[in-house]
């Protein structure tokens, strides 16, 4: 029995599956009349492209529904016999399968086995190469200028993915061609998704002139601020990350979300910045701001690393939080501030809160007073 039929009864009984039963009924009957011979390929000839998308669908269902590697090289094997594996369709859904479980050989050796590569088939495997961080992934962009070579044009999602190869491995030049070729072509303009992914790219990279840049140059997505300020914390830059909060209130008009304060509560407490902190909360209750888990987590967190003596419990916070409040990562933290969950004696807890007041006190007044002033509702009156 091959593993074609293997799907097919896998599935038959399985009525929560979004497969399309009708595709497993036709494939079904198929597999009945088929053999792995020439006769019985010439006779089915017109069937084809049908049978084709059949094998497609079970690559995909394999990796997606059932994320069996086993069954998925069953179905590269009947694909192999019944001469489907050159197929653009089938291939393109092999090399995905092959990637989502890092068989990055295995999805090169499909890619190879494609007739009449088409986009699809190179993004499918430049896609691949932007899940691993291996140095093998330097691959995609020898695969990028193959197909460029071969006149087919770059779309949105190549490009994205590229992008985040480029990130993964800092290879700041290639990455920075990527950008210029879509600002050539034109690919992408006004798009969130290839924007935040410029600037994600250059985050990782160091190039944070280059990522606020951008920014500056575009109409800037929460999505984008997030990732430039989630890179500057990440790079030690968080009295960077701060300043930049007042310029995407003020200047772009940017309505900051859930993850963009978390960001901001985060620097805050890598520079032991208690009163900006406690300004982003009034900022909170001031606004009506809902906290989510996002936010409850991140400003307990901050509360516990800068001033673990000095937690505020107010009842907006006791009183108004979703239904989900008490997932495991807040009240992880939670526990841990409360002192629930000591891994620590007491003298080692008390000179760590020494040394964050210490570091505390060295913060000037005067940085204090002009990033409240810039952060809106935020000041002393």
């Amino acid at each position: 029995m091959t593993m074609l039929s293997i799907l097919v009864r896998t599935f038959a009984g399985n009525t929560s599956s979004k497969f399309n039963k009708v595709a497993l009924l036709k494939l079904s009957r198929w597999l009945s009349g088929s053999t792995p011979n020439t006769n019985s390929l010439s006779s089915k000839k017109h069937n084809f492209d049908k049978s084709a998308l059949l094998f497609q669908g079970c690559a995909d269902v394999s990796c997606t529904e059932l994320k069996n590697l086993y069954l998925g090289k069953g179905v590269h094997a009947d694909s192999l016999k019944l001469a489907l594996s050159g197929n653009k369709f089938v291939g393109s859904s092999l090399i995905g399968l092959y990637s989502k479980f890092s068989k990055t050989n295995d999805s090169r050796g499909v890619f190879e086995e494609i007739i009449n590569k088409d986009i699809v088939a190179y993004t499918s495997m430049i896609t691949g190469y932007s899940e691993t961080v291996d140095s093998i992934a330097w691959n995609a962009f020898e695969i990028a200028t193959d197909m460029l070579q071969n006149n087919l044009e770059v779309n949105r999602v190549t490009l994205v993915s590229l992008l985040q190869i480029a990130g993964n491995l800092g290879a700041l030049q290639e990455g920075k061609s990527l950008h210029c070729y879509s600002i050539r072509r034109a690919i992408g303009v006004s798009d969130d998704i290839l924007e935040t992914s410029i600037v994600n790219f250059y985050t990782r990279c160091g190039a944070y002139q280059s990522a606020a840049t951008v920014l500056q140059n575009s109409k800037g997505t929460v999505a984008s601020w997030n990732a430039l300020l989630s890179g500057l914390n990440r790079a030690g830059q968080s009295f960077n990350a701060i300043q930049y909060l007042p310029v995407m209130l003020h200047e772009h008009k940017v309505t900051p979300d859930s993850v963009t304060f978390a960001n901001v509560l985060s620097a805050c407490a890598e520079l032991c910045y208690f009163c900006f902190a406690a300004s982003i909360h009034a900022y909170f209750i001031r606004r009506f701001i809902p906290m989510d888990v996002v936010l409850t987590t991140a400003l307990i967190e901050a509360q516990n690393k800068i001033k673990p003596t000095a937690l505020i419990r107010t009842p907006h916070i006791q009183t108004t939080p979703p239904e989900n409040y008490r997932q495991a990562a807040t009240e992880d933290k939670l526990q841990e501030v409360l002192g629930q969950k000591h891994n620590t004696t007491e003298n080692q807890q008390k000179q760590k809160q020494n040394q964050r007041l210490k570091k505390c006190n060295m913060t000037t007044m005067e940085n204090r007073i002009e990033w409240r002033a810039n952060l809106n509702g935020c000041s002393d009156q």
